[in-house]
């Protein structure tokens, strides 16, 4: 019985779903056909009410006189049909189509054992995110940056639990699509070469959150190339925003004290990225986080492109040779702090396994 209902449903709402489409789509094409055919209006004192276009048309037997105005009219009549409903009643229909059809047979429609073994309810979950998600792009962009980053960081959450890779992948999407409405490129670019800014972004910080968190939570990657790159992008997002924030801040306190001349912010957001550069090659290496690692050697190469077309151009004699010595260090430091807290971080797993192993 509950098949046949089903079926019968399943066709009601297609019949209503087609004609209330149809409806929309002759509305649309109506209007347009209006807008093209509208001619001046013929009355000079139309014309200063503010009609902007009349048309003169037959069908049925009945002549019609229609007048669009520019603005709103002075004064609106009581009874005004606003064509909207077409439009709501199709989507409406539509929403309740997808419903019925593919979320009431999720096992059926959505979900293929030989691809992923999520369950219905987790089916119909993944469906409902990704059309909130396409919907945040009707909102302002800093909303919808906000939204994201949290999305982002629920799916890196989650995909400890349920299906690691896919959810992996929509956290890693989220994520990117939220920094480039949070601006930060050019935050970024602003902080390490350009002119520094003013002020700093809610979008921005939360982005920086969510990214730290979706490195925080998420299971450690597996050997593979895609894996790899999964968990290289949350990390590349988390420490861009992270050293922005840092060069930012430095420069910000260090202003306070003193003006700042171009070989100071030079110099400063070199020592700044050389500090952070050093932090994350140990804290990849101890905490077996391999994009980190990595991170802390793009950052090695970053400083060299940044020696060569920032300081050794804009810098003092000084500022260059302190800038230079900066990298030197962290050039000759980096692999050996990667290999410290790579042993560390044996050596702590090798306890760990042992203790284990003594308890009765």
């Amino acid at each position: 019985m509950e098949a046949y209902a089903g079926e019968w449903l399943q066709l009601l709402i297609r019949w209503v779903h087609l004609i209330t489409g149809i409806a929309w789509i002759g509305a649309s094409f109506y209007f347009v056909w209006l807008d093209n055919s509208l001619r001046p209006p013929a009355l000079a004192r139309d014309a200063d009410e503010g009609v902007g276009g009349e048309l003169w048309a037959i069908h049925g037997g009945g002549f019609y006189h229609v007048q669009k105005f520019r603005v709103a009219p002075a004064e609106l009549p009581p009874l005004l049909h606003w064509f909207k409903w077409e439009a709501y009643s199709t989507w409406l229909s539509g929403f309740a189509l997808l419903v019925v059809m593919y979320w009431w047979h999720a096992d059926l429609y959505i979900v293929d054992r030989n691809v992923s073994a999520i369950t219905p309810l987790q089916a119909v979950a993944l469906s409902a995110a990704l059309l909130v998600a396409g919907s945040l792009w009707a909102l302002p962009r800093p909303f919808a940056a906000i939204l994201l980053a949290l999305a982002a960081a629920t799916a890196m959450y989650f995909s400890k639990r349920l299906e690691p890779e896919m959810l992996q992948f929509h956290g890693v999407l989220f994520l990117l699509t939220a920094g480039v409405l949070a601006g930060l490129p050019q935050y970024l670019y602003d902080c390490m070469a350009g002119t520094p800014p003013h002020s700093l972004s809610a979008p921005l910080v939360v982005l920086a959150m969510c990214a730290v968190a979706a490195v925080a939570i998420s299971a450690p990657p597996l050997s593979d190339a895609w894996n790899q790159l999964l968990h290289l992008v949350p990390s590349l997002v988390a420490i861009c925003g992270v050293t922005a924030f840092l060069v930012h801040g430095v420069l910000v306190a260090a202003g306070t004290f003193a003006g700042l001349e171009v070989q100071h912010i030079a110099f400063l957001r070199t020592l700044t990225i050389c500090v952070t550069a050093l932090a994350i090659a140990f804290g990849g290496s101890r905490l077996g986080r391999s994009a980190l690692t990595h991170l802390a050697y793009i950052a090695l190469a970053f400083l060299a492109a940044k020696l060569f077309f920032e300081d050794l151009r804009h810098g003092h004699m000084e500022f260059i040779a302190g800038s230079i010595g900066l990298f030197a260090i962290t050039l000759m430091a980096t692999p050996r702090l990667v290999r410290i807290g790579a042993r560390r971080q044996t050596g702590t797993s090798t306890a760990a396994l042992h203790s284990k192993h003594l308890v009765p």
